[in-house]
C-alpha cells in the first residue's frame, strides 16, 4: 500500500471534485473512497484534505506508482486553472461564484466507460432516475472489488447483452447504443486529440453533443470540451436572453471561454439563474430531462 501527499497547484477542494455515490466510489466523513482504472489494472485509494489544502491518499494497486498518477490526474491535482480564476474574476457572469467554486474542477469518473454509461443513462431522463440506471447498470456488469465494485471497462460493455441494459432501465434503442459504444477503441482513444475522439462518438446515432461533451469532460479530463445542451445551461441561456433558449445558445454561452469550457459549464450549472423557473422558458422536448440534447 502506497500512502502519499501531493500539493495541488492551484486551490483545490476535494468536496467540490466528488460526485454522487456509485459503485466504484463514496464519501464518508469527508474520505473519498474509489475503485478506478489504470493502465496496469484496476486500484483502489482512500483520499482525504488536510487544512492547510494538501491531500493525502492510500493507494492499493498492483502498480501503485502508475495509480498514484492517475490518482492525481482524476482529481485534476495537476490542473493550473488560476488563469480561469483570473477571467472568472472579471466575467460578470461567473464572478459571484467565484468565492465558492474556486477550488472546483470537474470531476473524472472511474474509467472513461464509467463516463459513457452515465451520459447514456442521462439522456433525456430525470436525474434521479437516470443515477438509479447507471448504478443498475454497474451493479450488474462490473464484478465485486472488495466491498465496492471493478471499474467498468469496455469488455464489460460489450460481453454484456443489450436486455441487460434494458432490465437496468435503458430504453431499447440507449441499450443498442451503449452496446455498440462499447465497440470503440477505448483503451486508446486517451491518447487522441479531442475533435477525433468527439468525431468518433459522435459518429454513432443518438450518441450528439451532449453525451460526447460529458464523456469528454468527466470521462477524458478535457477541460476544453463540454456538455452543450445541458437543461442547467438552457436555464442559464433563458434566464440571460429571456427567450427560449436551445443548444445553439449554450454553444455560444460557452464559447469565450475557450479551452476552460468545461470548467465554465460546470461552474455555470451552480449559476443561480439556472433555478430561476420564472425568469426562463423551458425548452419543447427535454423540459424534465437532465439533459437537452443528446
Amino acid at each position: 500500500m502506497l500512502e502519499a501527499q501531493v500539493e495541488p497547484v492551484a486551490p483545490f477542494s476535494l468536496r467540490a471534485v466528488t460526485t454522487w455515490p456509485d459503485p466504484t466510489r463514496r464519501v464518508h466523513g469527508g474520505v473519498l473512497e474509489v475503485a478506478f482504472a489504470t493502465a496496469a489494472g484496476p486500484a483502489r485509494a482512500r483520499v482525504w484534505q488536510l487544512a492547510d489544502g494538501a491531500v493525502r491518499m492510500r493507494i492499493s494497486a498492483a502498480d501503485e506508482a502508475v495509480a498514484h498518477d492517475r490518482l492525481v490526474e482524476m482529481l485534476g491535482l495537476r490542473v493550473d486553472h488560476r488563469p480561469f480564476l483570473e477571467v472568472a474574476a472579471a466575467d460578470p457572469l461567473l464572478r459571484p461564484m467565484r468565492g465558492r467554486l474556486t477550488g472546483m474542477r470537474p470531476w473524472q469518473l472511474s474509467s472513461p466507460e464509467h463516463a459513457l454509461v452515465r451520459a447514456i443513462s442521462g439522456q433525456l431522463i430525470r436525474a434521479r432516475e437516470a443515477i438509479r440506471i447507471e448504478r443498475r447498470i454497474l451493479r450488474d456488469v462490473c464484478p465485486p472489488f472488495g466491498d465496492m465494485h471493478l471499474p467498468v471497462d469496455a469488455v464489460m460493455l460489450a460481453g454484456a447483452h443489450p436486455a441487460r441494459f434494458e432490465r437496468a432501465g435503458l430504453s431499447p434503442a440507449r441499450a443498442v447504443l451503449l452496446k455498440r459504444a462499447a465497440k470503440l477503441p477505448w483503451g486508446t482513444m486517451a491518447a487522441e486529440p479531442s475533435d477525433r475522439i468527439d468525431a468518433r462518438l459522435r459518429a454513432l446515432p443518438g450518441l450528439g453533443p451532449w453525451t460526447s461533451g460529458g464523456i469528454m469532460l468527466h470521462g477524458f479530463g478535457r477541460y476544453e470540451q463540454a456538455p452543450v445542451g445541458d437543461l442547467g445551461l438552457i436555464r442559464v441561456c433563458g434566464a440571460l436572453l429571456g427567450r427560449r433558449a436551445d443548444v445553439e445558445d449554450t454553444i455560444r454561452l460557452l464559447e469565450p471561454y475557450g479551452e476552460w469550457r468545461g470548467l465554465a459549464a460546470s461552474w455555470l450549472l451552480h449559476h443561480p439563474a439556472g433555478s430561476r423557473s420564472k425568469s426562463m422558458t423551458r425548452p419543447n422536448r427535454e423540459s424534465r430531462t437532465t439533459g437537452a440534447a443528446r
